[in-house]
């Protein structure tokens, strides 16, 4: 048997989309509201009383006053307050409820009754309940509402409780008149109940079905990260093996061996060690989605990340004769994130300007201080990317098609690994580019303030 569920807990199945803290904002913000609407009547029955309609006027400025006092006392608890639980906002959201449907069916029984189009603000109080209580409680609210107001009708009518006229026809006199305001007042509370209570039936099961689907979502990206993990781990002592093997076998034997079978060899070597550079790719990039933003609190200059990734391209690019240019601002500041992480974002993409680069091209590296952070561009003078191939890029095993032409080696992992990292570390990736004429990636990241 599963384990029963206590009280609190099967009321808080029943709030899927409510929490404590929701809760105490909505709170937050009735009190203040309510201020409003306090000094609204004031200023409204100011106006009244300097007209010359006879009201109870002392009655209604000591209800006025103790509005007043109870959200002063509202507005002193949660000033103060510490801890939120569901159950005691829900308990404390239920007595502000209540408290202003008692103090506003008083003020419409001191400001004419029926004659008095006050029984109105009765909606927000129902529409406000119809979105956080669930199931039929709305509808318990709405029926508390009806019948505060339906007793008060009759009570005046009946003479059991003064009426205070502000119409000389004394339009609380007539039974028709009683009958139809109620009536449509019933039909008015009511019908809004069951409207908003529908739209919040499908409003909480498409949440519902949407965090369901999130929850499926995330737990399959984490069984695919680990598919990557385990599947790249047990193949890369295999591939190992065998390109070890070969490559013994070329160094041992390979002068000796037919030119065919030689070439053969190579072959498997090469595509050997293609297939170490994926299953490296593949790991590092399902280290990078499990990682998250859980990076490390290390402040990085990233000019001097940026100079060891152009070191380590400098012997391909002098041999195609593409030369490195190197713009920066002033005071650029320091980045916070993960070093390595770093080292991998930025290599990958100053290897792809010089990979993908022409002879004789330039590769461009710009650092620029922006307001909300630092951008780095790397341009190349290369094959560029299709307009419409540009979205697919960052896409695992994905290659533009001339990327493919150009060469055939790659794993089209790279991309994928940046993006993911960019994102780990709260920034943000561009691309501009034009076939035949070069590409510009951009990468934004938010500064680190050095404590």
């Amino acid at each position: 048997m599963g384990k029963s569920l206590s009280f609190s807990e099967r009321i808080g199945e029943q709030f899927t989309l409510l929490n404590a803290t929701i809760l105490n904002s909505r709170i937050i913000w009735s009190i203040r509201w309510r201020w409003v609407a306090n000094i609204g009547f004031f200023l409204l029955i100011l106006i009244s009383r300097s007209s010359g309609l006879q009201l109870d006027y002392d009655s209604i400025w000591l209800t006025l006053i103790f509005l007043a006092s109870l959200n002063l006392i509202y507005q002193g608890i949660y000033r103060y307050k510490k801890k939120y639980t569901l159950m005691g906002e829900l308990a404390f959201i239920s007595i502000h409820i209540f408290m202003d449907i008692l103090i506003l069916t008083w003020l419409i029984h001191l400001t004419g009754g029926i004659e008095n189009p006050l029984y109105f603000f009765y909606i927000f109080h129902i529409i406000i309940s119809s979105i956080i209580f669930p199931r039929n409680l709305p509808y318990v609210v709405t029926t508390f509402v009806f019948v505060l107001f339906a007793v008060l009708v009759w009570a005046e009518y009946s003479n059991l409780i003064m009426h205070h006229c502000i119409y000389k026809g004394q339009l609380h006199e007539s039974p028709v008149l009683n009958i139809l305001i109620v009536a449509i007042f019933f039909t008015t509370v009511f019908l809004t109940t069951h409207i908003c209570t529908s739209f919040m039936k499908l409003f909480r099961k498409s949440q519902r079905e949407v965090t369901a689907l999130n929850k499926l979502l995330l737990e399959k990206e984490k069984e695919k990260s680990s598919f990557y993990r385990y599947t790249s781990h047990e193949l890369k002592a295999p591939v190992v093996s065998i390109k070890t093997s070969i490559d013994a076998v070329l160094a041992a034997s390979g002068p000796k061996l037919p030119e065919q079978s030689r070439q053969l060899l190579k072959r498997a070597s090469l595509r050997a060690g293609q297939m170490l550079s994926m299953l490296k790719e593949l790991l590092e990039l399902s280290w990078q989605q499990s990682k998250g933003r859980n990076v490390s609190s290390e402040y990085i200059d990233l000019q001097e990340i940026l100079n060891l990734c152009v070191d380590l391209e400098k012997a391909v690019a002098e041999s195609r004769n593409i030369r490195f240019e190197f713009i920066t601002g002033e005071d650029i500041p320091k980045v916070r994130g993960d070093k390595n992480s770093l080292e991998k974002l930025f290599g990958n993409l100053v290897g792809n300007a010089v990979r993908y680069n022409r002879d004789g091209g330039t590769v461009r590296i710009r650092i620029i201080k922006k307001e909300n952070g630092v951008c780095v561009e790397i341009s190349d003078e290369g094959i560029g990317i299709a307009v419409e191939e540009q979205e697919r890029i960052f896409d695992p095993f994905y290659r533009s098609a001339a990327a493919k032409e150009f060469t055939p080696v790659g794993t089209g992992l790279g991309l994928s690994m940046v993006r993911q990292i960019v994102d780990n570390l709260g920034g943000r990736i561009e691309v501009e580019s034009f076939p035949e004429k070069g590409s510009t990636f951009r990468v934004c990241l938010p500064p680190g303030e050095e404590k």
